[in-house]
């Protein structure tokens, strides 16, 4: 799945979890699918390198980068920790 953040200026929590959500969904539903992010702007990816979020999804700077990724290319360059259940109240 392919997510292009070329518009987008910022990301907060509730957007990182949105892309962590949606990636290990794919991957649940078939190992070889993966969540690809295209062209975030420095803030942007900034805010996926210091989170970790790089290591969850395959973040690229262009779409012709990504093809191969979407290809089945390579893996994601480790596997993702399960996602914290929320805590309600």
């Amino acid at each position: 799945l392919l997510v292009d953040l070329t518009e987008c200026t910022f990301i907060d929590s509730s957007g990182l979890e949105v892309l962590a959500l949606a990636s290990w969904r794919l991957a649940a539903d078939d190992s070889r699918r993966q969540l690809v992010v295209v062209s975030p702007r420095s803030a942007v990816r900034r805010i996926l390198d210091l989170t970790g979020m790089d290591h969850i999804v395959t973040v690229r700077d262009s779409r012709e980068q990504a093809a191969p990724a979407m290809n089945g290319g390579p893996p994601q360059k480790q596997q993702a920790q399960a996602w914290p259940e929320r805590v309600s109240g």
